[in-house]
């Protein structure tokens, strides 16, 4: 992976600062858009970062705030107002709370708006704040998350990042990740950021591009330690038991697969085909990695856990009629995803192709021996 840092940083930030937004605001709005702008980091409102400055209040005095990404908004895509600013002090004040539930949270967040118009900011917000960093980056990197989701996750994590990044346990993002990466963060004042098993990877630092450059350093890392497992080991998905592949007609399935998904109501269907499904839906083991935990947490709001395999129900035991079924296994290229709205299917879509893709990877495991990896938690991690 490599740096997008370049000289445009310059002109949109002096744009953003015309249209008085602050310089670390304006800085912070383009790393964001930096990390949304790459796939394998961040999708369809995944990650967020934050950055703490100051601004004025209404009597014109000075006060310490942190901006943290809204919850609706794309990092790709980030406005100055996704990164609503919430005064400092309250927040911080938290840290002597030992409990707090998520709806307590939202209370508290919003009630530290300094414009109660502004978007709710991430529940993640108080793991930023703690931070005593002035910029923090969080992301779902896929590479990273190979390494994680294996059996030895821990280990290969500190063998590939060492002593710049701390490696912690999978803990529910809210107050309790908040309060542990808080201990972590002064456990190890010195590290670069934080690897959260089977969730992903924060990084901080005091400017916005070396937090930015932190966060591609070790991105880097795990995807060449990925490819050395790579290097002379058998292909993830080993003997296709599907020779020939005619171009399906999709127009005799999808209407029997519509009226099979019609007991959960309306849906949206997209059609995907390309070598690299073919790859995935001729796997001998394509049940046993289908059905696998999600490697992005990303994945699990919308894609949910598991595949409907061979033309079975998501939410059913009763198998789709058989030709429907004979159908999709034949072709081995029926692959759709269903939304309620064709922007939901589109996400979900695009997050279903990466998600067989980075199942592969996973699979492989980290000495290219099929080792199956952990997989994210089957619970929806908030962006």
């Amino acid at each position: 992976m490599r740096s997008r840092w370049s000289e445009a940083a310059t002109a949109l930030v002096d744009e953003l600062r015309q249209q008085g937004v602050s310089q670390d605001l304006a800085l912070r709005v383009y790393t964001s858009r930096l990390l949304g702008a790459e796939r394998t980091l961040v999708r369809h409102g995944g990650g967020n970062t934050s950055v703490k400055t100051t601004e004025r209040d209404v009597l014109g005095r000075e006060i310490k705030v942190i901006c943290v990404k809204g919850s609706g908004y794309d990092l790709d895509a980030m406005p100055p107002r996704g990164l609503p600013a919430m005064c400092l002090e309250p927040l911080l004040e938290l840290r002597r709370v030992e409990r707090l539930t998520d709806e307590s949270i939202v209370v508290a967040l919003r009630s530290a708006l300094t414009d109660p118009t502004s978007p709710t900011p991430s529940v993640e917000s108080l793991l930023h704040a703690w931070i005593l960093e002035r910029y923090v980056d969080h992301t779902h990197a896929d590479p990273v998350l190979a390494l994680t989701d294996q059996p030895d996750g821990a280990a290969l994590c500190r063998e590939v990042f060492g002593p710049r990044m701390t490696v912690a346990p999978y803990v529910m993002p809210g107050f309790a990740l908040a309060h542990q990466a808080a201990r972590a963060y002064a456990a190890n004042p010195a590290a670069w950021g934080l690897i959260l098993l089977n969730h992903g990877i924060f990084t901080w630092g005091t400017e916005a591009h070396i937090t930015y450059e932190r966060m591609i350093e070790m991105v880097d890392l795990a995807e060449r330690r990925i490819q050395r497992a790579k290097a002379g080991s058998s292909p993830v998905f080993a003997a296709p038991t599907i020779v020939s592949r005619p171009t399906p007609k999709l127009a005799e399935v999808a209407p029997r697969v519509r009226g099979a998904l019609a007991e959960h109501g309306p849906a949206v269907l997209a059609f995907r085909s390309s070598k690299a499904i073919l790859d995935y839906l001729a796997g001998q083991e394509l049940e046993r990695y289908a059905n696998a935990r999600p490697v992005n947490p990303d994945h699990v709001i919308r894609t949910k856990p598991k595949h409907s395999l061979g033309g079975q129900r998501r939410r059913s035991r009763r198998p789709l009629p058989d030709p429907v079924r004979r159908r999709a296994l034949r072709d081995g290229v029926l692959v759709t995803r269903a939304g309620q709205t064709r922007h939901g299917r589109a996400q979900a879509a695009g997050r279903k192709d990466r998600r067989d893709h980075r199942r592969g990877r996973r699979h492989r495991g980290s000495d290219g021996a099929g080792v199956r990896g952990r997989g994210s938690r089957g619970r929806a991690a908030r962006p």
